[in-house]
């Protein structure tokens, strides 16, 4: 059975906390076989993962495969039988393959099976050929002496000394200069390219119409990032819901790398006409699920610091549901942090004119503060109310600078800040004395425990917020999980919620309101709230006028670079295995 995960990135959406490779710099690569090793990288413009294999083709055991001929084979009929990239490297026995030529028959059938196939532009496997060269369909060949080049071939041209060959629909990089295209569509893509001195091959794919993950790539783009990674020569190949990189796992069965998007399924795997490949001595050199973006029981979270005392991170589960989360780290030790919550109505009356609604965004910058989540729910809530501002009640206990907004209420919980700036997450007793709170939110779930998820028989998946804290109460984290939106982020159950907020650190964990109230923002470098997720208040990114919020204050300015609304580290190192971490 195929296995399937995402090259490494600390990645999220609308703003992105992860290690974005610029131009100029040096790529971590990582040895995944003898003579094989792999990196990825984020590009913006359009937004785009990048994953490339660098084979030296002078290691030991180093050999480039294409796919066999139909073993009926008959030109412009039978040429190849149609495969998946995944079982193209099974039956070939390759440590990683991509997929290859553009192929016909092509629709909706022949896409999720097998069956007959013929490939468009020159194609030879082991000598044989198997397909003519085609006008405007170059070739990437491996000649009999060993030599490599990208060129467009004529019908009467001698192959006689072509020992492989694939074609792609444009040449996208020559003598390490990329090539101008008329062509300016944005799809995913798979490239092949070699360095100037042949030494080194390399496999690119790039994930595409996955809004918020990867949009695609131009052509231009394709060359430009081959470019980055080495190579000298390039040229496409199939793209779109081809688009296909798997690598031999240590159970010996295949493991995808990217994340492709087959049009008629968009985790199918698409059925191609031919596919390319590289074999290599030995086992794998690492355990692929130690390099990709599911986060394994015991990782830690990797945080980027973007205020004095306040980090950030992001990353995306891919099990069920799919889910973006966004989370924040702040340090209550540090100088210059302190807890806020929503002020009390101007005219503030219990029950009736409690807090006044405004967007997360909104009270974070009136608020003077650096980072701010949404918090209680509220009342009244409908379609008007949600999209102004306005009176609000909020839900369960809410205290701002010791003065009490709303009156505890049974079935929610809260959120505490003493006075002498202890924090709790319990039930508050109605009777109870509130002298000695400072701040105060509630939600509706307790998640976490004790470092133990809560069990919880609410299976619903929604967007979610969250608040919680470490065992030794010097981190407050704050974890928002966008929803209701397929293919970026499908939600979260309380359970979920809980796990995120245990991987961060938390040993105690409050649920908040969540839906399309689901909001986190920070104060970006222009000294303008910047929203971090991907609210969906009816509509993608429409924020909601929420009952009240709270957010923390911070010194210094936001360390974190903008990059068109999303974040990265200053290091701007890529990775792809996760670097040494220490556990909050």
């Amino acid at each position: 059975m195929n296995k399937r995960f995402i090259v490494a990135f600390v990645a999220t959406s609308a703003a992105l906390f992860l290690s974005v490779a610029g131009f100029a710099e040096e790529l971590k690569w990582t040895p995944i076989f003898n003579g094989i090793e792999l990196t990825s990288f984020e590009e913006q413009e359009p937004l785009r993962q990048v994953v490339v294999a660098r084979i030296d083709l002078t290691a030991p055991g180093v050999a480039i495969k294409t796919s066999s001929p139909h073993p009926d084979f008959a030109p412009d009929e039978r040429e190849t039988v149609r495969e998946t990239t995944p079982g193209f490297l099974k039956s070939a026995d390759l440590a990683l393959a991509v997929n290859g030529a553009f192929y016909k028959p092509f629709g909706g059938r022949t896409i999720t099976k097998p069956g007959d196939a013929n490939l468009r532009g020159l194609a030879v496997c082991d000598g044989f050929v198997e397909s003519r060269p085609e006008k405007n369909f170059p070739s990437f060949v491996l000649k009999k002496d060993g030599s490599l080049e990208i060129r467009q071939y004529d019908e009467a041209d001698d192959l006689s000394d072509v020992q492989l060959a694939i074609s792609g629909p444009a040449v996208v990089l020559k003598d390490g200069k990329v090539l101008e295209q008329k062509d300016q569509a944005t799809h995913p893509r798979t490239a092949i390219g070699f360095s100037e001195d042949q030494k080194y091959l390399y496999l690119m794919t790039i994930d595409g119409r996955r809004p918020e993950y990867s949009v695609g790539a131009r052509l231009e783009d394709v060359g430009a990032d081959l470019l980055k990674a080495g190579a000298y020569q390039g040229l496409n190949l199939d793209g779109g819901g081809s688009t296909t990189m798997a690598a031999r796992g240590a159970d010996g069965e295949p493991t995808i790398l990217n994340w492709p998007i087959n049009a008629i399924s968009p985790d199918g795997l698409r059925f191609n006409g031919n596919g390319i490949g590289v074999t290599a001595d030995g086992a794998p050199l690492v355990a692929f699920d130690e390099v990709v973006t599911i986060h394994n029981p015991g990782e830690p979270v990797e945080w980027t610091p973007a205020y004095d005392g306040v980090d950030v991170a992001s990353w995306i589960e891919y099990d069920d549901p799919l889910r973006k989360i966004f989370a924040a780290r702040v340090d209550l030790t540090a100088p210059g942090i302190a807890i806020k919550t929503s002020a009390p109505n101007e005219k503030f009356e219990p029950e009736e004119r409690e807090t006044y609604r405004q967007t997360t965004p909104q009270f974070l910058k009136e608020s003077g503060l650096k980072l701010a989540v949404n918090a209680n729910f509220y009342s009244p809530f409908n379609a008007g109310t949600i999209r102004q501002g306005g009176d609000s009640n909020v839900h369960g206990l809410a205290v701002c600078d010791g003065f009490v907004e709303s009156q505890p209420q049974k079935g929610f919980p809260s959120f505490i800040v003493k006075k002498d700036g202890d924090v709790e997450i319990r039930d508050v007793a109605a009777d109870e004395d509130l002298s000695e709170i400072a701040q105060a939110v509630s939600g509706n779930r307790v998640v976490l425990k004790d470092g133990e998820i809560v069990a919880q028989t609410d299976k619903a998946v929604h967007p979610r917020t969250a608040v919680g804290y470490s065992k030794d109460k010097r981190y407050l984290y704050f974890v928002v999980i966008d929803g209701r939106q397929k293919d970026y982020s499908v939600g979260a159950t309380y359970e979920d919620v809980a796990a995120a907020l245990k991987l961060c650190g938390a040993s105690e964990g409050l649920n908040l309101d969540g839906g399309g109230s689901t909001t986190m923002a920070i104060l970006g470098d222009d000294d303008e709230p910047l929203v971090l997720n991907r609210p969906i208040n009816g509509t993608p990114d429409l924020l909601r006028f929420n009952g009240n919020s709270i957010g923390v204050t911070a010194n210094g300015k936001l360390r974190a670079k903008l990059i068109d609304g999303r974040v990265k580290p200053n290091s701007g190192a890529t990775k792809f295995v996760p670097a040494e971490k220490t556990a909050p």
